[in-house]
């Protein structure tokens, strides 16, 4: 289908948004809603403009409890219409029940105590009372289970024939909204309001890409897992759900990636609660990246010395990932002399040179630009770049691959990235394509690409671009002094780990027009030292003989 977004400047702006999304959704799932989904999908469809709009109002709002008086906008000009509209087509119902602390959610104090007062007038209501502890005492007398009339609890707190309406489409909506990102952790009320109307995307075909959700399993056993993941967190006893966890791995390889995620949820807070066995059980079953480091770090605490260093030596000729040979080389470290061995050193750091820079003054929050105008030569820029060049760098070259139509990486037409991009399967999806970007750099056609992608892809929602820092002076000096031979080398290193590699990145960048050369400053504080992501950059840096250095800088108090 083609997606359209609305202009801001249409007061009805949100709601074309939201017909973009259903539309899209529907186009490409519809038969993965059941019988009754698909009526209601119907049924919206057939509304009239105000009672869509009604309808959207609400579902992009937390909750499915509203008052009338709370659902007023401008733009709508007859709310109570629509929502006689809506009940009519059973999307919404006024016969809701509600228990004290839904209530509570609805009514401001003032209101709650005028419903104590009159439904309870046995019972001491001084105003003094918090809304927390009236809310307390109204639950000793309502139950739990939602059983007290919505409409009639309006009627007395305000003395108004204000009516309450409960939204019966929630459940649809949920799945609406997994089916469209792909997850139930973004708010995709904010995403119809702001994101279409203000960014743009690239366009990804979609049609021959085969959908991730391919049945109503797979449906519900990621919404299964959310579910859990959110009772996980709220858990005071981690081990009351250890049995509901998924234990056996599904086929499905998108929705195992989302199982090693939830296991080592739990495995977090398993660890949290001090039940260390159960822990170590979820990290072991997990493939998550940082599930490894988790699991040598609960041994550490909980087994034996001998076992934690037997351990952590069998993890540390598994891993694969710099950054969890670092840290599990360290858990290994401490075991060894505990248990007073002489083990060598599996896993070192180059050292960085460094040296010293007096500032007479550089406040802390412009501390790396003070740096740079003070290092620069008119000759030799000196710019604050951190993390921005070498990702945006990488975002041009790689653009093709960043959006190639691979599936479990788009599920609708306006993401910034691909679902996978930090999964272990990025580049294996996508190795022919990446072959050719590399091809570029062997050839000395790197420069040409990017700048094409740069003029081209402006403004084009990336993750690896900030569009606004990456100026095309900025890009023809980089590729002026920076040589090919080392791009590859640093877009090699962000490919084995695009989560922990796209940052760390040292600070400055000096260049050097006249040689075509270049130079890498990290700034460091008083007090302040690499963290172990800089590091391994440093590190590769030293061993690579690219010339990389901590400045370490004072001034005076």
């Amino acid at each position: 289908m083609k997606i359209e977004t609305a202009k801001v400047d249409d007061p009805f702006y949100y709601l074309q948004n939201l017909q973009t999304l259903l539309g899209f959704v529907t186009d490409r799932y519809w038969a993965l809603f059941s019988p009754e989904e698909q009526q209601q999908l119907t049924a919206i469809d057939s509304l009239t403009q105000p009672a869509q709009a009604v309808l959207c109002r609400m579902v992009m709002r937390k909750g499915e409890l509203f008052r009338e008086s709370k659902l007023q906008y401008p733009e709508i000009a007859d709310t109570a219409a629509a929502l006689n509209e809506l009940g009519a087509k059973g999307l919404v119902t006024t016969c809701a029940k509600v228990n004290s602390e839904q209530l509570a959610s609805l009514l401001t104090k003032a209101e709650l105590l005028s419903f104590a007062r009159h439904t309870y007038p046995e019972l001491p209501w001084p105003a003094s009372l918090s809304k927390p502890k009236l809310t307390e005492q109204l639950q000793r007398q309502i139950p739990a289970e939602p059983s007290f009339p919505l409409v009639e609890a309006l009627h007395v707190a305000t003395g108004t024939k204000e009516i309450g309406v409960q939204l019966l489409v929630d459940a649809l909506f949920v799945r609406v909204r997994l089916l469209f990102f792909g997850n139930l952790y973004q708010d995709w009320s904010e995403f119809v309001t702001t994101e279409l109307g203000h960014r743009q995307y690239e366009r990804v075909d979609l049609t021959d890409t085969p959908a991730t959700f391919d049945s109503r399993e797979v449906l519900e056993a990621y919404i299964e897992m959310h579910q859990l993941a959110e009772q996980l967190e709220q858990a005071d006893d981690v081990l009351t759900l250890w049995p509901q966890l998924p234990w056996q791995a599904p086929k499905h390889t998108w929705l195992d990636r989302r199982r090693s995620k939830l296991l080592f949820q739990a495995g977090r807070q398993a660890e949290r609660q001090q039940q260390y066995a159960h822990a170590i059980e979820a990290y072991r079953e997990s493939r998550y990246p940082e599930a490894a480091v988790r699991w040598c770090r609960v041994s550490e605490l909980s087994e034996s010395q001998e076992q934690c260093y037997q351990f952590a030596e069998e993890q540390l000729a598994q891993a694969s990932a710099a950054i969890d040979k670092l840290r599990i080389s360290r858990i290994y470290q401490r075991s060894a002399r505990k248990l007073k061995q002489a083990t060598p050193l599996l896993f070192t750091l180059a050292r960085p040179n460094t040296w010293q820079l007096d500032l007479p003054q550089a406040p802390v929050e412009q501390l790396e630009r003070s740096c740079a105008a003070a290092i620069g030569e008119p000759d030799a820029p000196c710019v604050y770049v951190e993390n921005l060049l070498f990702n945006g760098l990488f975002g041009l070259l790689f653009w093709p691959a960043i959006f190639a139509p691979v599936r479990d990486a788009f599920f609708h037409p306006f993401q910034a990235a691909p679902a996978d991009m930090y999964s272990r399967s990025f580049s294996r999806k996508r190795q022919s394509i990446i072959d050719d970007c590399f091809a570029l750099l062997e050839q000395g056609q790197h420069g040409d690409a990017m700048h094409a992608t740069l003029k081209d892809k402006q403004g084009l929602a990336n993750h690896f671009i900030y569009w606004e820092g990456l100026s095309p002076e900025l890009l023809d000096m980089a590729l002026r002094c920076i040589p090919a031979p080392q791009l590859e080398l640093i877009f090699r290193r962000m490919l084995q780990d695009l989560r922990q590699h796209r940052s760390g990145f040292p600070d400055l960048i000096q260049f050097y027009p006249a040689s075509q050369t270049y130079r890498l400053i990290e700034i460091k504080g008083p007090n302040d030292r690499p963290q172990d992501n800089q590091r391994l950059w440093l590190d590769l840096f030293a061993r690579e003989g690219i010339d990389a250095s901590v400045c370490n800088v004072s001034w005076p108090e």
